[in-house]
């Protein structure tokens, strides 16, 4: 057996002069005999007792939407007030406003780097999308990217040697952007800066933090040549250093790590974030296995999963009720265009919320148990998930906390039994006030039919129906 830590030794090099020292990251290692299954519930139950956020105040994720697929980059005051009426309906509890509505960002050529509220699509600022959002019962969340900067924005025309650069070689653009040098304490200052003037004269509670390429050119040419892949190492510090000081300023501000879809999910970042972007496709079905082997290293609580329309990235479709049972098998969001919702589509997302919310408790505290895996080339996998260690106050037949541990528990017969296309139910004790419909039985959900025949529709549904928790 070999085992490696530390830093990632691929254009490596740090020069210490006389005197000087540098601390590797931390490195966490374990043992159980109680096979893979133990040492992923024993992984999870690290992260939540010692290392997220909230370790010491342990609390459950607020069911999210997120405006980027309603309306891309054409956000402003009135539309964004609209959209915020019909998710309140749904029973959200936090409104991200996505990318748009700062600098000269029409699309995605320009504005990143100048975190300034677009006067055009705001005039009288945020605070008055804020004061609605939180007076329909939510509170209010921002998308930034505040890593990167595109050539056409006024900060990069004013600072150029900000960006990671080769000295006399053309910059790589990636998205149409590049990479702010945050190991420069004056690019970490500017930074910090426009961040906290933001949290500073807004109340925002949540900021997407996003971080949309890859590195190139990482060179640093302020310093001297034998200093400069020092860089790697301190631009990653600046970044944590970032969010500790805005934490500090900041008390109570979430922050959610998003990087490429499934990028920069470590535990020193886990350690300074509520949450990660599981991954870009948002498509219910690769949802499964995708959610699957982030579950086996990583709380369920911090994989944030959204309901989106369809056809998604592989022009899959499946029902509403199918994509809701998959995001909640980690932190539910919503990202889906709801001006285009039916009744019915929003009559069963609200039904499909506040079965989440009245369960997910138990479902993100429990320890959860893994019967069996859902299979890598056959659509006819079931699974079935018990979380223990939680009570549940609602019947969440067919929610699971998630996929978690390839164990065979003694008397579990999943791995030999044929695959249910029948929902597994047991009766719902409702919140107070609330007669809803069971959205987890049959009838129409306003979803277009599913591309392939009828059967194969029966057996997809059958993946995501059979996951539930155990009182």
């Amino acid at each position: 057996m070999r085992v490696t830590g530390g830093f990632n030794d691929f254009d490596f090099g740090y020069r210490l002069a006389p005197g000087e020292h540098l601390t590797t990251p931390r490195y966490y290692a374990g043992f159980t005999n109680g096979g893979f299954g133990e040492a992923s519930r024993l992984f999870r139950r690290l992260q939540i007792e010692e290392i997220l956020p909230d370790r010491a105040a342990r609390h459950v994720r607020p069911v999210l939407y997120n405006s980027w697929e309603a309306t891309l980059f054409a956000v402003d005051e009135p539309g964004q007030k609209a959209l915020a009426e019909k998710v309140a309906r749904l029973g959200v509890e936090r409104f991200v406003m996505d990318d748009g509505w700062f600098g000269a960002r029409d699309h995605d050529r320009a504005g990143l780097g100048d975190w300034t509220v677009n006067p055009k699509m705001f005039p009288n600022g945020l605070k008055p999308l804020i004061d609605n959002v939180e007076s329909l019962g939510m509170d209010f969340g921002l998308w930034v990217e505040p890593e990167m900067v595109n050539p056409d924005s006024d900060l990069y025309r004013k600072r150029p040697a900000w960006a990671l650069h080769f000295p006399g070689r053309p910059r790589s653009e990636g998205r149409n952007q590049l990479i702010l040098n945050l190991a420069r304490p004056d690019v970490q200052e500017y930074v910090f800066g426009v961040l906290d003037r933001l949290l500073s004269e807004h109340d925002i509670r949540f900021f997407k933090w996003d971080m949309n390429r890859h590195f190139s050119e990482p060179r640093w040419p302020a310093v001297a040549p034998e200093e400069h892949k020092k860089v790697w190492v301190e631009y990653v510090r600046s970044v944590y250093a970032l969010m500790d000081r805005l934490k500090a300023a900041h008390p109570g501000v979430e922050i959610e790590s998003c990087s490429g879809g499934g990028g920069r999910v470590d535990l020193g970042m886990l350690e300074r974030v509520e949450e990660i972007w599981t991954s870009d496709n948002t498509e219910a079905f690769d949802r499964l296995r995708i959610q699957e082997g982030s579950s086996l290293a990583y709380a369920p609580k911090v994989m944030m999963a959204w309901v989106t329309d369809v056809p998604n990235m592989n022009g899959r479709v499946t029902p509403l009720r199918y994509r809701s049972l998959t995001a909640m098998q980690g932190s539910l969001g919503i990202g889906g265009n709801l001006n285009h919702w039916s009744d019915a589509d929003n009559k069963l997302a609200a039904e499909m919320v506040a079965y989440y919310s009245a369960s997910r408790r138990a479902s993100r505290r429990g320890a959860c148990t893994g019967c069996s895996r859902p299979a890598k080339t056959t659509r006819r996998s079931t699974s079935t998930w018990r979380a223990t260690g939680g009570r549940s106050s609602s019947s969440p037949a067919g929610i699971r906390s998630t996929t978690c541990t390839p164990c065979r528990p003694s008397g579990c017969a999943a791995s030999s039994r044929k695959p249910s296309t029948r929902l597994p139910h047991r009766a719902a004790r409702r919140p107070p006030g609330r007669q809803a419909a069971d959205p987890l039985r049959g009838g129409p959900d306003g979803a277009r039919p599913h591309a392939g025949s009828s059967r194969r529709l029966r057996r997809d549904l059958g993946v995501a129906r059979a996951y539930r928790i155990a009182e």
